[in-house]
């Protein structure tokens, strides 16, 4: 044997058990659109099980004190966090919620332009107010409530009962 040669007898121990090239791997519908070339699909597939990643802010001073029986409009921006495309109109919708326990009820919703929407707001009673917003798409819980805070008139029934006690008595009695 020269320099540089070896010496082969048998064929080489690569595998001992064949493997069918032709089975397809079990893969998550996102990753089979990934392996196709359909970038669209994975992503939008990837996006609808974790939802939406939103960015959600007030475009008013939230600690601002407001009064009883006094229209504000009060402005916010929503865009998806990561490409920064605005949410659209028919997307979004706001509620307002008295208190922590009290009632909610819907609140219509002015596209002022893409992505910044405008609520009107006339609170009726002193307290603390809770907006809450809701994207399709994005998870529930995933957006905090604004919390608002209403000034009333110290000597107006509407405050006296709204800061009561319950079982409290008065001075007056």
């Amino acid at each position: 044997m020269k320099r540089g040669e070896c010496r082969i007898d048998r064929p080489p121990r690569i595998s001992r058990k064949p493997i069918a090239i032709e089975t397809p791997l079990a893969m998550s519908p996102a990753a089979s659109s990934l392996a196709t070339g359909d970038f669209e699909s994975a992503a939008g597939s990837l996006r609808a099980r974790r939802g939406k990643t939103v960015a959600f802010a007030p475009l008013f001073d939230s600690y601002t004190m407001l009064k009883v029986n006094e229209s504000v409009e009060l402005r916010f921006r929503a865009r998806e966090a990561l490409s920064g495309i605005p949410i659209r109109p028919q997307d979004i919708s706001f509620s307002l919620r008295h208190a922590a326990n009290g009632r909610s009820r819907e609140l219509p919703v002015k596209a002022v332009r893409r992505g910044v929407f405008e609520i009107a707001f006339t609170p009726e009673w002193p307290g603390q107010y809770q907006v809450n917003v809701s994207i399709r798409g994005a998870l529930p819980g995933s957006i905090p409530a604004v919390q608002l805070g209403v000034l009333g008139l110290a000597n107006s029934p509407e405050s006296a009962a709204a800061f009561e006690t319950p079982g409290a008595r008065s001075r007056r009695a």
